[in-house]
């Protein structure tokens, strides 16, 4: 296993490349990276490097933290560009089957997102790690991770020009990535002793985890505005999902679910069906690609299912990301907003990574999706509410009904005693005295 993925030789060692992804203890914990001036590489250990990778620095535990755990960090990497967030949240602390969000910015400014989503159902096999038990699940995704991360600086390193080149890019990306995901899972997979899964079903793999990755190259002149601004692929594999989000035509879900019964987002969400396709070690996977153009300033993200998987509609989650950004002043209270909005509903981990291009600075951003906002708050998520506050309504009428209707029950049980003590003496006086017939002589 090369140490350059972070794993060490021995299997027995694979703790130390495993982290938890929020501090003990749970609460909510907030990592923040302070913003860079533009133009100036973001971690100067790496300046003289072709690749700069924002992954969280050692930021101090808020003191107004929840008892959510969820993590936050952020990190402005030009004007240029914007600014990447990233949001995480465990659902058990310290047990979190997502992994670290991915962050790169490369040569020529391209852009690399990424989420992994450890999937504890079909990766529910645990594996002694230097004395501390983990699920597959936990292991794959990080372990996706790791791989993903020098794949992306490897190959992601030529520019593109237009719409065929980035899919070529792209499709190129993504089969160097398979074949080095399917080699080193096996290699991992091969080296681990564990104890086997206690279910026994089709849907039981070694080491799977979902991955979604979006990468985004800049327009010739950098800008980001015209209609060449910024060219777009997204490589996944299960139902992580890469997502644009911008003024003019709102959240577009730019990755398909590879689901075994295919359905739209709003019925996704009522039946949550079955992955058919996730990396892992013990079945052939695909990494799907898509490339497209992004023609006006946008908002770019990849997001676990933990994201949006809770909420009623896909329209919830638009206004969600854009609630927490219409109350902040600045994009690290953006993030803390949105924290606590993910962390509110999910049930699950949950992970989210994004980077806003082509918006001056945050009031500008903040500015250019209000009327988005507005319209979607009356289009969409108040009928929604008036016909919830029904529902709602109804509810407390029913439930009232129901004690009302358990009083009256109760009430002509008591009845039916009372009046059959008074019934009882004429009903049962024969076989009274049949009773008083069979009693034993004294």
């Amino acid at each position: 296993m090369p140490d350059s993925l972070g794993f060490s030789r021995r299997a027995d060692r694979l703790a130390h490349t495993f982290p938890s992804g929020g501090v003990p203890g749970g609460g909510v914990h907030l990592r923040h990276r302070s913003p860079d001036p533009p133009g100036r590489r973001l971690d100067d250990a790496r300046d003289r490097k072709p690749w700069g990778r924002l992954s969280k620095g050692g930021g101090a535990k808020d003191d107004a933290a929840t008892d959510a755990s969820a993590a936050v960090d952020e990190s402005v990497f030009s004007q240029a560009h914007g600014t990447f967030i990233a949001v995480e949240y465990e659902a058990i602390p310290g047990e979190g089957e997502d992994a670290e969000p991915l962050r790169l910015l490369g040569p020529s400014d391209v852009v690399v997102l990424g989420v992994f989503d450890g999937l504890g159902g079909a990766g529910g096999a645990r594996y002694e790690i230097e004395g501390m038990e983990r699920k597959g699940a936990y292991i794959a995704s990080r372990l996706a991770r790791g791989i993903t991360l020098q794949e992306a600086e490897r190959r992601l390193v030529a520019p593109v020009t237009d719409l065929a080149s980035a899919l070529n890019m792209g499709t190129q990306f993504a089969a160097g990535l398979a074949e080095r995901l399917q080699l080193e899972f096996h290699r991992v997979a091969s080296s681990l002793a564990g104890e086997p899964s206690s279910l026994r079903s089709s849907m039981v793999r070694v080491l799977p985890t979902t991955a979604a990755l979006v990468i985004v190259w800049p327009s010739r002149d950098g800008r980001g505005v015209g209609p060449e601004s910024r060219l777009g692929c997204a490589v996944w594999a299960g139902d992580s999902r890469i997502y644009v989000l911008s003024p003019s035509r709102g959240l577009v879900q730019v990755s398909s679910d590879d689901a075994r019964v295919k359905s739209d987002a709003l019925a996704s969400l009522e039946s949550d069906p079955p992955i058919d396709n996730c990396i892992s070690a013990s079945r052939d996977f695909r990494l799907n690609t898509f490339a497209w153009e992004l023609n006006e300033p946008s908002i770019v993200f990849a997001a676990t299912d933990g994201c949006f998987g809770y909420l009623p509609t896909p329209a919830h989650f638009e206004i969600a990301l854009l609630d927490a950004m219409s109350g902040a002043a600045t994009s690290e209270d953006w993030q803390r907003g949105l924290a606590a909005s993910i962390s509110s509903v999910a049930r699950d981990d949950a992970s989210l990574v994004a980077a806003t291009l082509g918006f001056e600075d945050f009031n500008a951003l903040r500015a250019a999706f209000e009327p988005r906002r507005a319209y979607v708050q009356k289009e969409f998520v108040e009928p929604y509410a008036l016909r919830q506050d029904v529902l709602l309504t109804a509810d407390r009428e029913l439930a009232a009904l129901k004690q009302r209707r358990d009083e009256l029950a109760e009430a002509r049980s008591q009845c039916a005693k009372q009046l059959w003590q008074r019934y009882r003496p004429g009903y049962e006086q024969l076989v009274a005295a049949q009773l008083r017939d069979q009693e034993p002589a004294p």
